[in-house]
């Protein structure tokens, strides 16, 4: 397992870069800072697939702090996708669409259609979960309405 007896994540990569300070540090380590982002992402998104979501969600956090650091933001809205996705699959979701709708966002200020279309479609998703109409979701068919003529 990856969390120590305090249950703090407990993996030496993290460790390492969870408290950059100095410029020069940060600069040095962005391309190591982002390899564990995704590394964290993907255990997060693990576990999410194998029903530990609380588990999930820490590893995405410090997935979007590291990815924060990094100053990536089209990561950053990728990590915000995945713990959306978490948090619609435990049935809160009001905070899987702030999720989404955060993602979303960033993707928009990044020109990143890819992680858009993302949101957009889970966005979907808590819809159809919460069997909800179509007409009771403007702001999602607004933003792809948004995407599509740009």
């Amino acid at each position: 397992m990856y969390l120590d007896s305090t249950n703090q994540i407990d993996l030496p990569e993290y460790m390492q870069f969870r408290n950059l300070d100095p410029l020069s540090e940060w600069v040095q380590s962005t391309l190591q800072a982002n390899r564990i982002a995704t590394k964290l992402d993907r255990m997060g998104v693990n576990n999410r697939n194998n029903g530990k979501y609380l588990l999930a969600i820490r590893f995405h956090e410090a997935a979007l702090d590291l990815a924060k650091k990094a100053n990536d933001r089209i990561k950053e809205s990728i990590i915000l996708n995945n713990i959306g996705v978490v948090h619609r699959r435990l049935d809160n979701y009001k905070n899987a669409m702030d999720f989404h709708m955060r993602a979303l966002n960033l993707a928009e200020m990044n020109h990143d259609s890819i992680t858009m279309a993302i949101a957009i479609n889970s966005m979907g998703n808590i819809f159809r979960s919460r069997s909800e109409t179509w007409k009771k979701r403007p702001n999602c068919l607004k933003k792809a309405t948004l995407s599509r003529k740009t």
